[in-house]
């Protein structure tokens, strides 16, 4: 299960005074044990504010936990942090809270550790869809797929290939399953991935992905694409920007993207730029690599630290 002595919880906070008068007061941050409910940090971090009419301010809070419980796949821990904002007078104004886990993954030795544990990936690639509802899935069916899941001892998905519904990032959160997601770019031509407004198009789509699912410790990474045109020089750009885009967003975090050509073009593909690769294949269908190539790519791969994940799209 791994364990430390020690984690650093590091929040930013942006306030804005949407009021007519200034804003005096006091922006603390509280943690609390998921399993006894009593106060996480020490001490609690605070920071005093003052801010004018229609102005926002951005604001580091960091703590220490003592002998954190580690976010494990079978053990998925979880706390609340909760930021209350009071006026100097001690009057609440607002409070926000999310959920976060401890853990620590890493790509090393051609392998994925989660706080220091090799992983074996077991994990099945799933579409928002039904038979029954199409793309408008209710809750219910994305329980008993994700229940399946579990049961089969998945430990990964890639939520392929679009935003997931936020029950999907806190169900995996609760449940103990790691998480790619992955912005709706796919299958973009050369064409489309030097047009501008397109890629502007993919750096906003990245920013409210990102954004959004930051704070998730299901998500270990994340993907820029999916079937694109990666072997020729606007994809190659394409990967390129989007990953440097990714990290000035995220900086603790892989970034790759889904590739359905490296059975044709494994020497001139853009998952050279990635962290890790992804690899889809249509097992049985189409697209099966000359497996002297494939093998011997994967070697090469492996000597530079990469990491496979073969799935479907």
């Amino acid at each position: 299960m791994g364990e430390t002595d020690t984690a650093t919880i590091t929040a930013r906070v942006t306030i804005t005074n949407a009021s007519t008068e200034p804003l005096d007061g006091v922006l603390r941050a509280e943690a609390f044990d998921q399993d006894s409910g009593l106060p996480a940090l020490s001490p609690p971090p605070s920071s005093p504010i003052s801010l004018p009419p229609g102005k926002s301010i951005e604001l580091p809070l960091a703590a220490t936990l003592a002998q954190p419980k580690l976010w494990h796949f079978d053990h998925p821990h979880l706390s609340p942090w909760i930021a209350p904002l009071h006026a100097v007078d001690g009057q609440a104004l607002h409070s926000a809270e999310v959920t976060f886990g401890v853990r620590l993954v890493e790509l090393r030795d051609a392998r994925l550790y989660r706080n220091g544990e090799p992983v074996r990936l077991v994990g099945i690639t799933r579409h928002a869809d039904s038979p029954e509802h199409d793309l408008a899935e209710p809750i219910t069916v994305m329980v008993a797929d994700y229940t399946d899941l579990k049961t089969l001892n998945a430990v990964l998905s890639r939520p392929v290939h679009y935003p997931q519904d936020d029950f999907i990032l806190d169900y995996a959160d609760r449940h103990g399953i790691l998480l790619i997601p992955e912005i709706p770019a796919w299958q973009l031509t050369g064409a489309q991935m030097a047009d501008p407004r397109m890629r502007g198009l993919a750096r906003q789509q990245l920013r409210e992905m990102i954004t959004s699912h930051f704070n998730h410790p299901a998500v270990w990474a994340w993907s820029v694409g999916n079937e694109i045109a990666s072997n020729t020089a606007a994809g190659h750009d394409f990967i390129q920007a989007m990953i440097a885009f990714a990290k000035s967003l995220d900086p603790t975090r892989p970034v790759g993207f889904a590739s359905n050509l490296l059975n044709k073009s494994l020497w001139v593909d853009a998952t050279a730029y990635t962290d890790f690769v992804l690899m889809n294949q249509y097992f049985g269908t189409s697209g099966l690599p000359d497996t002297h190539q494939f093998h011997d790519g994967y070697r090469r791969c492996e000597a530079k630290s990469a990491w496979f994940v073969g799935s479907a799209a």
